[in-house]
């Protein structure tokens, strides 16, 4: 059968309304997407008489597909076609014209989208078989054709004439009443046999189906490469199926085998046939067979042959003695570095029972396998050579290697010798890339180095001074190099630097702007510095062994730091630590001492000390030394205008600002605060002390002098201290004090409710409050004429919330702490 892509297995029609007869036609086992028989699109051909059968469809019309189409199919047997849709016949858009034809068993319908004209059958046509498409004898088919279909021919597909018994037949073959032929069935061993009948070749092999043969005796013959011909005679009987089947005799050769030694076991195809050589072995299937040859004290042969029909293969096999010990292959390789070409003899020896060594392999570095024993090596670096060798039983050695290394090549020294001053040791770098360094020799004062000269590669020259150094390396191979010497003189400082410097360690100077002298003690010279001061770094200017610079200290504790690097790069460093302070003084051992400056702070001890002391007053100490302090004040504290009331008071062991301090023992202080401070108001200043444990300003107390602007207290201990606003909080409403009471007001500036300002002229006066207070007023009619709030003391200017003066009266007050407690009483104003 055919098959198409998409359209069209047998037979494919388009665009041909006016064209196309269809008649006498076996259409059988075609396959197509669309009409796996017939396709028409667009067309109206004329099929008549014709058998379509076991067609197939991936879609629909397994056996007629038509599209747009109109043909006229008349007299024809359409039987078991197979399709998605419409098995026997798909229309889509069409009208055929379908008369006097059978539709039988196609699936999954005869017909779809048309319908069967005036005499169709769906009944089963009963044809012969197998392939043979004539009618037999009970075919409903026979005499159910139509005589008025347009174009019957007048004549079957067989040549026979077409109208038998008045009334045309459906399908290809007409009925012919007399049987005139049959079929032939045939079979042969092996199968794929040519076939001729009565010496005509069908152009089919076997197995296969003969139909339409005119009955009576014919000649089958069957012919196939290497397998004699096989004939026979065979009766045809009319409408019957006769079988033939036969054996084709194979046609052999033969195998002529020889050996040395003689008498050898031959087995054929793995099968021993009980002969030994020589002989001559007939009747062999021609093509590939195995021979294997066996003998006791000998190693197996075998070979493959091809056999030829009619022919003989001569077969001659040599059998190796048995040797199973295979043979051993030394080397005269060197296992040193070499510096000049090496030869290499292999020996090779084939221990007893030997069959004697036939050759020896060697390759180098991986190279060609080549046959012999002695081996030249000249390539520079490290070379495999391997080897192995072979006997004449075939017994292969395991293959060996040996390394031979050649360096032809002197070694290469540098150094790192500088130019200049140096502080370091002296590398000598000795390369080798192909045996490698296995030593170096030098000397420093340029003799010239021998093999017994210092070796190592690293030169430690611990003292200053300068050398001349030379050197030489030699490798692996015995290869060295000519002698070397150092470009550089080497010179060598390894002594840092000493530096002295004034201001000296522990030094208290009385201004921040300072110069700052230093001496430098070097064999090389220094190259440069850095004067770091609290941090902050700047360049020296070093002039000779000396340098001057001026600089701005702080206010305290001060660390100088000078660094210097000579020209060998030796680094030292100087660190001293100074205090910068307003004023200082000196205390006489068992004697009190007191300083001031000029603002009028000053510090006394009231305790004698056993040796000479120094005490001293910072007017302006670090503010980062207090400013957490500042920024967490707790209430009832106030430093408005009082930034710059702060002190550092020191009582130094001598005069050494490193030395041990005094902080404890007994000391009166005095710290002068702002002269625009109110003196009503400066009653409430106190000072302070700052604890560095958790950074708080801590009460110590004081004496204030209105008339000098001063407060003073005595401390067991010294610190940094400031004066500051002192309000008392209660800790509950039990003890406040209403002042003055009676009241008489005066023309004050106060606004309501701020808090108290000193002034009692200016307002009643609400002290010793708790923290968060509320305070309300009211008259005796119980009417609210202010309220106000506040902490420790408030102060009110006697004026409604409305800013207008109360009257003179008694007023009644309620006080109320962030708890709810509460307290009252009662006040008389006078006007």
């Amino acid at each position: 059968g055919n098959s198409g892509v998409f359209d069209g297995g047998g037979i494919y029609y388009y665009d041909c309304y006016s064209c196309g007869t269809i008649t006498n036609c076996i259409i059988t086992w075609n396959y197509a997407d669309w009409g796996g028989g017939i396709y028409c699109s667009h067309s109206s051909p004329s099929i008549t008489n014709c058998v379509i059968s076991k067609g197939g469809a991936g879609g629909a019309g397994a056996g007629i597909y038509c599209y747009d189409s109109f043909p006229s199919i008349i007299n024809c047997v359409i039987s078991k076609c197979i399709a998605w849709k419409g098995g026997g016949i798909y229309c889509s858009r069409s009208s055929p014209s379908i008369c006097f034809s059978d539709f039988w068993s196609n699936t999954p319908q005869n017909y779809y989208g048309c319908s069967l004209g005036i005499g169709c059958i769906s009944t089963d046509p009963q044809f012969i078989g197998g392939g043979d498409y004539h009618l037999g004898s009970s075919s409903p088919c026979i005499d159910a054709g139509s005589n008025t279909a347009p174009a019957i021919p007048s004549t079957d597909a067989d040549g026979n004439p077409r109208v038998v018994n008045g009334i045309v037949d459906m399908g290809a073959y007409e009925y012919q009443r007399t049987p005139t032929t049959g079929s032939l069935t045939i079979t042969s061993t092996p199968a794929g046999a040519n076939i001729y009948l009565d010496g005509t070749s069908t152009g089919t092999i076997t197995p296969a189906i003969l139909t339409g043969i005119i009955s009576g005796t014919h000649t089958v013959t069957l012919t196939k490469a290497d397998y004699y011909d096989w004939t026979g005679m065979v009766t045809v009987i009319a409408e019957a199926t006769t079988e033939v089947t036969a054996t084709l005799p194979l046609i052999t050769g033969s195998i002529s085998i020889t050996s040395t030694p003689t008498g050898t076991n031959i087995l054929l195809d793995g099968v021993d046939i009980g002969t030994v050589t020589p002989s001559t072995l007939t009747s062999i299937t021609p093509g590939d067979h195995t021979i294997k040859l066996t003998k006791a004290g000998y190693y197996d042969w075998f070979g493959t042959i091809t056999i030829t029909a009619e022919a003989t293969t001569d077969v001659t096999a040599t059998l190796t003695l048995i040797d199973k010990i295979s043979p051993t292959t030394t080397d005269n390789a060197p296992t040193s570095w070499q510096n000049a070409t090496v030869t290499v003899t292999l020996t090779a020896t084939d221990p007893t029972p030997s069959s004697g060594v036939a050759r020896t392999y060697y390759s180098v570095n991986q190279g060609t396998w080549t046959v012999g024993t002695v081996v030249v090596i000249s390539s520079e670096g490290t070379n495999t050579l391997s080897y192995y060798s072979v006997d004449n039983a075939g017994n292969t050695e395991t293959t060996k290697t040996a390394i031979v290394r050649i360096d032809r090549v002197s070694p290469i020294t540098t150094d790192n010798a500088p130019a200049g001053w140096y502080n370091s040791v002296i590398t000598l770098i000795a390369t080798d890339p192909i045996s490698g360094v296995v030593q170096t020799y030098y000397t420093t004062d340029g003799s010239t180095p021998t093999i017994n000269s210092a070796t190592e590669t690293t030169i430690n020259l611990t003292t200053d001074g300068t050398y001349t150094i030379k050197y030489f390396s030699i490798d692996n191979a015995g290869n060295a190099e000519a002698v070397k010497t150092a470009v550089n003189i080497v010179m060598i400082d390894k002594t840092p630097p000493v530096i002295t410097i004034i201001p000296a360690n522990g030094a208290i100077l009385l201004s921040t702007q300072t110069t700052v002298v230093g001496s430098i003690t070097d064999i090389s010279q220094s190259a440069y510095g850095t004067l770091t001061i609290n941090g902050t770094s700047s360049a020296i200017d070093i002039a000779g062994d000396s340098f001057v610079a001026t600089t701005t200290l702080c206010y305290g504790k001060n660390i100088i730091v000078v660094i210097i690097t000579d020209k060998a790069g030796n680094i030292s460093s100087k660190t001293v630590f100074v205090e910068v302070v307003t004023t200082k003084e000196p205390v006489l051992p068992n004697q009190t001492g007191e300083t001031e400056t000029a603002d009028g702070t000053r510090i006394e001890t009231l305790k004698n000390y056993p040796g000479t002391m120094t005490i001293t007053i910072n007017n302006k100490p670090k503010e980062a030394n207090f400013a957490v302090a500042d920024q967490n004040l707790p209430k009832g504290i106030d430093i408005s205008q009082l930034a710059e009331a702060v002190r550092e008071f020191k009582l130094f062991n001598e005069e050494d600002a490193i030395a041990s301090t005094t902080t404890t023992g007994r000391f009166r202080i005095t710290i002068s605060y702002p002269v625009t401070v109110p003196d009503n108001k400066a009653m409430d200043l106190r000072i302070f002390w700052m604890d560095p444990s958790d950074n708080k300003w801590k009460l110590v107390g004081g004496t204030v002098d209105t008339i000098n602007h001063t407060v003073t207290v005595e401390v067991e201990h010294l610190s940094i201290f400031r004066v500051a606003f002192y309000t008392f909080i209660a800790s509950d409403l039990t003890n406040i004090h209403v002042y003055p009471n009676p009241f008489k007001p005066y023309d004050g500036n106060s606004d309501t409710g701020i808090p108290y300002d000193g002034s009692v002229n200016s307002g009643i006066i609400f002290d010793s409050l708790t923290e968060d207070c509320t305070l309300k007023i009211f008259n005796l009619a119980g009417e609210l004429v202010t309220e106000l709030s506040g902490t420790g003391k408030v102060q009110w200017n006697a004026k409604t919330k409305s800013g207008k003066e109360v009257a003179s009266g008694v007023y009644i007050y309620l006080i109320t702490d962030k708890v709810g407690n509460k307290k009252t009483g009662k006040f008389t104003i006078i006007r």
